[in-house]
């Protein structure tokens, strides 16, 4: 890339270039770029007196505390009543508990509401296989080895169900078609 020679729009001065739409030479340059940051650096923070730019109203420490205090819970436009389901079809529900999560599990918080904690590897079961239903008569405490009993118990029974009429079907089969069963 050829260098030019150019002339200072500023002092006047001659100095070089890469570029050949360059007007200002370097000292000018940063001068002019720090002028009008300061013609822009005009305000201050009315929390903490810390200067800042005109259009913010905040500096960047109390405007993120503003939002951290401000914009939880009912607050935020994003707020469901803290209540969100989650991608299996469990409902999530907002607590408030020291050592846990902040969404916890519905049908757990209200089985531990109801009959205290549950013991190591228990596992709530809904009954009627609806995860949406977290009624207390609906949910069932039971061992994980239990709970996947539960669950293969009704596919067994119709897979059962269904050998059965396959053989019925192919034993009527053979009987249309003249052949000895």
């Amino acid at each position: 890339m050829p260098i030019r020679n150019l002339l200072c729009a500023d002092c006047e001065q001659h100095f070089t270039a890469v570029r050949s739409d360059a007007r200002y030479c370097k000292e000018c340059s940063r001068r002019r770029t720090y002028k009008s940051y300061e013609s822009r650096n005009k305000g201050t923070c009315p929390d903490c007196g810390v200067s800042i730019v005109r259009r913010v109203g905040f500096c960047r420490k109390c405007a993120s505390k503003y939002r951290r205090s401000n914009l939880k819970g009912a607050d935020n436009a994003n707020w469901k009543g803290g209540r969100t389901v989650d991608k299996a079809g469990y409902i999530l529900v907002r607590t408030e508990r020291p050592g846990h999560t902040p969404y916890e599990l519905e049908h757990r918080v209200l089985w531990e509401k109801a009959y205290g904690s549950l013991s190591k590897g228990s596992i709530i079961h809904h009954l009627n296989g609806d995860k949406a239903d977290n009624r207390l008569e609906n949910l069932a405490a039971m061992s994980r080895a239990d709970h996947h009993t539960k669950h293969t118990e009704p596919y067994e029974a119709r897979i059962r169900m269904l050998e059965s009429r396959v053989r019925e079907l192919e034993s009527t089969h053979l009987v249309l078609s003249g052949q000895p069963v």
